[in-house]
């Protein structure tokens, strides 16, 4: 696959999530919150912390392995990956349930269907995955969108009009949800089999642990490094529903500004695992990619820092000013999530995952250390701060060894840019509070700025490309 096909690829998928799924978590989830209150919202976010962490179990590092490999040429069976899913689906139900007893969650209720979410998304990812494995990018884009945009048929209607009221409660919420990742799966089998894909024969011999553990360990330690706190807070204060409510609806942002970053990882693992080879392709797929999402993720969150309070009024009008900070600290974290998936990929697609794992063991220790620490003297911001300093640590140094492990160049001018483009920004943002400008306004401006830097860095970005193909 050229460039060009996958850059035009990466755009349609983004421009569909960016279409459907900023909806679903502003027009829905946040609305969901705003009516059901913070500490209803923080018990149900916390147990869905809960069920992330442990869904390592529920893949194993399955999807991520054959996403990497098929995409470099290697064959299995279909009907053999999806016994191993079945199995593995199994189990993690059967660990959820014992983890969850043994830590004395009383809320089964809403617990029994949170779990099967999460089952259901882990399947539909895998499904997913082996669209991409095969290079169908176009088609992975439709499919990306289609639980969420269910969702928002079946939910805008239901918060927005008056023909259903007192009908939103966190239970319709979550049984939703799950009738929408069910007919969501069922549109990724029948294109499957419409494409041939379930039905390619490939080796019959197990999946060997050795292959899927390194996998499997790297989901784990992402999961948990990212949403373990939530969970934490529940346990470790006695107002953790409600510090679990406030850190849900900080960590919304920050989520929504990830789904690109997690979107671009997603193709980049098979593109670059294809095309390694290609030192020059690679590293120009790498060094563009960064300096998009680091622009965009560095002037988004360098808004909602400055633009904090006129932000949270929005988004949440029921929440106290104590939020704030918490909502400043938890956006911070962007750009780190960022730099993360596009050097993560790198070693990935390099098979370099022990240097990975190495790395996010550490990240995972240290954000583990400081929330103990943290959560029981500052709640929700201590989780931030954890997540500040965590983040950023195995951001950089995944980057640094990422660079060495393929030898691939800095790009210092490129990461100068974007510094400068982000402080640049920010004083601009500043200055527009100061003198009470509009603050989307402000953001349209600035946003307009980032543009125009990028549009002048695609003629020596199409001379990288062609001179590498």
């Amino acid at each position: 696959m050229k460039a060009l096909p996958f850059l035009k690829s990466l755009g349609y998928l983004l421009f569909l999530n960016l279409l459907i799924k900023p909806l679903w978590i502003f027009g829905v989830d946040r609305q969901v919150q705003n009516v059901v209150g913070p500490q209803t919202y923080g018990s149900y976010f916390a147990l869905l912390s809960l069920t992330y962490v442990l869904s390592f179990f529920a893949d194993a590092g399955l999807t991520q392995m054959v996403n990497r490999q098929v995409a470099a040429g290697e064959r299995f069976g279909a009907a053999q990956l999806l016994r191993v899913k079945g199995f593995l689906l199994l189990g993690y139900v059967a660990l959820v349930v014992l983890f969850a007893g043994l830590s004395g969650i009383k809320d089964w209720a809403l617990l029994w269907p949170i779990i099967f979410i999460q089952a259901l998304t882990s399947f539909y990812v895998f499904l997913r995955h082996l669209v991409t494995a095969h290079q169908l990018f176009a088609t992975d884009a439709v499919l990306s969108v289609i639980d969420k945009g269910l969702m928002l048929l079946i939910f805008l209607p239901l918060l927005y009009t008056s023909f259903f009221p007192h009908f939103v409660s966190i239970f319709t919420f979550v049984y939703v949800q799950l009738g929408c990742t069910a007919t969501a799966i069922t549109v990724a089998l029948i294109v499957l089999v419409k494409k041939g894909v379930l039905q390619q024969q490939g080796s019959t011999a197990p999946v060997a642990s050795r292959t899927v553990l390194p996998f499997a360990f790297i989901i784990l330690l992402m999961s948990a490094h990212n949403r373990l706190d939530a969970f934490l807070l529940l346990r470790l204060r006695p107002d953790g529903a409600y510090q679990a409510g406030l850190y849900a609806a900080a960590y919304r942002l920050l989520d929504a500004g990830n789904m690109i970053g997690y979107l671009t990882a997603s193709f980049l693992v098979p593109f670059m695992a294809k095309h390694m080879e290609n030192k020059l392709l690679v590293q120009a797929t790498v060094l563009a990619s960064r300096l998009g999402l680091l622009v965009a993720g560095g002037v988004s969150a360098a808004f909602v820092v400055v633009f904090a309070a006129p932000v949270q009024a929005l988004l949440y009008p029921q929440l106290p000013g104590q939020a704030l900070p918490v909502l400043q600290t938890c956006i911070a974290v962007l750009p780190a999530y960022l730099l993360l998936h596009v050097y993560g990929s790198v070693l990935t697609a390099a098979a370099q995952l022990k240097s990975f794992i190495f790395l996010l063991l550490g990240a995972f220790i240290t954000n583990l250390l400081l929330n103990l620490w943290l959560i029981p003297l500052y709640g929700a911001l201590g989780c931030c701060v954890a997540a500040l300093v965590s983040q950023y640590a195995v951001a950089l140094a995944t980057f640094v060894m990422a660079t060495r492990k393929i030898n691939m160049d800095y790009g210092l001018r490129s990461l100068a840019a974007v510094v400068l483009t982000v402080a640049a920004a920010a004083a601009f943002f500043y200055a527009g509070r100061q003198n009470v400008l509009n603050p989307f306004w402000c953001l349209l401006m600035a946003g307009t700025g980032a543009v125009l830097l990028l549009m002048a860095y695609i003629p020596a970005f199409k001379k990288h490309f062609v001179s590498s193909l």
